[in-house]
């Protein structure tokens, strides 16, 4: 299954996060991305970029920080966080016909 990867610019990254989630909203972390339910934790300080290469978040709950790419919408479908706007690729992933409001939650995502 495809997954998200970190862009080239970890800035845009961070600042993309913070854009979609305040300090205090609810994310689902799963810690191999696009797999299993994931835990559902606060965010606990906006996204920055850490050592000028990955964009990162602190969660309440979990030491240390982690990647945004890890996180997503709190009830989201596993594969929002994927990077794919294609709908072939999307269902050659997944094995199956995706319904139109699965497809525009990906598109928001993306």
């Amino acid at each position: 299954m495809p997954l998200p990867k970190c862009s080239k610019n970890p800035q845009a990254d961070a600042d993309n996060f913070n854009a979609r989630f305040k300090v205090g909203d609810t994310v689902t972390y799963r810690e191999i991305q696009g797999e299993g339910g994931g835990e559902q934790f606060k965010v606990r300080a906006p996204a920055q970029v850490l050592g000028q290469h990955t964009a990162v978040v602190w969660l309440e709950g979990k030491a240390g920080c982690v990647c945004v790419a890890h996180c997503e919408a709190a009830n989201a479908p596993v594969y929002a966080s994927c990077a794919i706007n294609d709908r072939a690729a999307i269902e050659a992933a997944f094995g199956q016909d995706q319904d139109a409001e699965d497809m525009a939650a990906l598109r928001g995502a993306a």
